[in-house]
């Protein structure tokens, strides 16, 4: 079946910077509060107009130098603006790091952060695991399908930092894209293989 896109693409970046060394690593991660609006690109709206948004509520002071092991909130969504009902996907990259946890004999190449995704209205649909020089990419859908001017509930838990004993200094972030698609006479696996091939061809 060909699957209708209403294509909301947008974008928002936490910064994350950390200098890590020693037995306990610390992590610096500073971001204003960030509400970044998208215009629509095939079907829905046309001239210009929103028909969308990805938010994001963050406190960079809960994220300031956090050790090994703690975690910070960041809430992300997507807002629809659309008359009509939608599936909702969120593709998260995070940046490698060069890391060796406590107990581990020598550093590897590991994601710099751990996402902690609620797995009651979230569903990982695929991951890559990404490079020294690429991120790991996450694309997420949201369980239920998004209602019509209305938002999804909110993607992580928690992000949290692995027990590092010892890594390379990160200075990245941490992007995330809000992609939907009309959810009207498409299956979700449909839909999931458009937004597959949307952000991993």
């Amino acid at each position: 079946m060909k699957v209708r896109n209403i294509t909301l693409i947008a974008a928002l970046t936490t910064a994350l910077a950390a200098g890590i060394s020693g037995a306990y690593a610390y992590y610096s991660a500073k971001t204003d509060t960030v509400t970044n609006t998208y215009n629509i690109v095939a079907g829905g709206g046309s001239n210009g107009e929103t028909v969308g948004k990805v938010e994001e509520i963050f406190n960079p002071e809960d994220a300031k130098d956090l050790t090994p092991r703690s975690s910070f909130t960041k809430d992300v969504k997507i807002t629809s603006k659309l008359d009509y009902n939608s599936y909702a996907y969120l593709l998260v990259n995070v940046p490698n790091i060069n890391a060796r946890l406590k107990d581990e004999s020598a550093k590897s190449l590991r994601e710099s952060v751990n996402l902690n995704f609620d797995t009651a209205k979230w569903s990982l649909v695929k991951k890559t695991d990404g490079s020294d020089t690429d991120p790991a990419k996450y694309l997420y859908r949201c369980n239920s399908e998004l209602a019509a001017k209305s938002s999804t509930p909110s993607l992580f838990t928690t992000v949290s930092v692995p027990d590092y004993a010892e890594s390379d200094g990160i200075s990245g972030s941490i992007d995330v894209v809000g992609y939907m698609i009309s959810s009207v006479g498409v299956n979700k696996d449909d839909a999931d293989q458009d937004a597959i091939a949307k952000f991993f061809s």
